[in-house]
């Protein structure tokens, strides 16, 4: 049986200034997918990304998330940034950041008990339920990772977006935060954009390749030789069988 699209991008166009950053796009991503994006700096990851998210419109194009536009089904994403600013002076815990989920229900800025509930829901999905209490500053890297995505599944969110969860953290973190990735994606649709891809058959079922167009591969086989092609050199390894154009494509 065939699962309805959660992205569905077709004949997407976008420029900055005059200057084209994405071209041609078209994408669909079904429910319970986990995608990986790769690409070299200043291919349109971010764009794509924004795009995803509603906070870029296209020059021409659709996007639609759950069938809709995506700026009407934000509280079903949850997205953690690549670079997220705090204080680690301010005395915030745990829960206070996680709670931070549910401001898109609250027109007030007073939480319920439903949000509270959620929230704790969120810390046991990343396995932190027993820090909840601590100062956030107080915690490790790869805790304050975990807690991130646990704001982001606060909103009982059904697509997780991640922009370079893996940065700035050593292997052993890495390893904790794909394990609780692979955990989310036996109900939830991943997508995730990473400049490493030693890892990516893990858990991933697609990678897709952003250099102005966008080409998705499976990960099967994917090696480092592979991982070089996807950043410039002539494709030779990766299979062109699966969700590729009938022409396949070049990365000059």
């Amino acid at each position: 049986m065939q699962t309805k699209p959660v992205i569905y991008i077709k004949d997407v166009y976008f420029s900055y200034n005059g200057s084209i950053v994405l071209e041609n796009v078209n994408l669909t991503i079904s429910e319970l997918e986990s995608i990986c994006i790769v690409g070299p700096n200043g291919g349109g990851k971010t764009t794509l990304l924004k795009l995803i998210l509603g906070l870029l419109k296209p020059d021409k194009g659709e996007v639609r998330v759950f069938g809709r536009k995506p700026e009407q089904v934000r509280l079903k994403i949850g997205y953690i940034p690549q670079y997220v600013q705090h204080d680690q002076q301010f005395p915030v815990s745990v829960m206070d950041v996680v709670l931070m989920g549910r401001l898109g229900y609250r027109l007030s800025g007073l939480y319920k008990k439903t949000d509270k509930v959620a929230a704790r829901s969120a810390l046991d999905e990343v396995e932190l339920a027993d820090v909840s209490e601590r100062l956030f500053s107080a915690l490790s890297g790869g805790q304050k990772q975990r807690v991130l995505i646990a704001r982001a599944l606060a909103c009982e969110a059904e697509l997780l977006i991640l922009d370079e969860p893996f940065a700035h953290v050593d292997a052993l973190v890495e390893e904790n935060l794909l394990d609780t990735l692979h955990r989310l994606s036996t109900h939830m649709t991943i997508l995730l954009v990473t400049h490493d891809l030693g890892f990516i058959s893990k858990i991933f079922t697609s990678v897709i390749c952003v250099k102005r167009e966008v080409v998705v591969h499976p990960t099967c086989e994917i090696t480092g030789e592979i991982i070089q092609n996807m950043y410039g050199k002539n494709i030779s390894l990766v299979r062109h069988d699966h969700r590729c154009a009938e022409k396949g494509h070049t990365h000059d």
